[in-house]
């Protein structure tokens, strides 16, 4: 299926939200890892709560590189991980300006890209195909 998925939830009942009680459950386990690593009694099940939902909710951030070819997802290089992902949850900063070389300069390079796609060039000027010939063979 193509698109943006619509869900329906009944009001005031979690249990028919998938969405909210995955994040949910991520969240119980998370402060529940906290506390036994931690070796913390049960009274501060709120504070462990607290650090798990301020750690879950720490965004990277990232480069708008394009749009995904396959899907309506955003391309964006994650700039702590150094890849670049697909996603459709973004924010866009749009009260910071635009930074001129503030992203990886290899997405932009034409030479590294060409060298990494080993591209050849092709002169192909006023004669028809069958006269093209790659660059490297002009050159000897």
């Amino acid at each position: 299926m193509k698109g943006i998925k619509r869900e329906f939830n009944v009001a005031r009942t979690p249990q028919h939200n998938g969405i909210a009680e995955r994040k949910n459950k991520t969240l119980i386990e998370a402060a529940r890892t906290m506390l036994a690593d931690s070796l913390l009694p049960i009274s501060f099940w709120a504070k462990a709560v607290n650090t798990a939902c301020y750690v879950q909710n720490k965004a990277d951030e990232g480069v708008l590189v394009g749009y995904s070819v396959s899907s309506k997802a955003f391309r964006v290089f994650n700039s702590r991980t150094g890849i670049v992902q697909k996603t459709l949850h973004i924010n866009f900063l749009e009260n910071q300006p635009n930074v001129a070389g503030n992203g990886p300069t290899w997405l932009f390079d034409i030479d590294t890209l060409t060298q990494s796609m080993n591209y050849q060039a092709v002169v192909a000027g006023n004669q028809p195909n069958s006269s093209a010939c790659i660059q490297e063979h002009l050159d000897a």
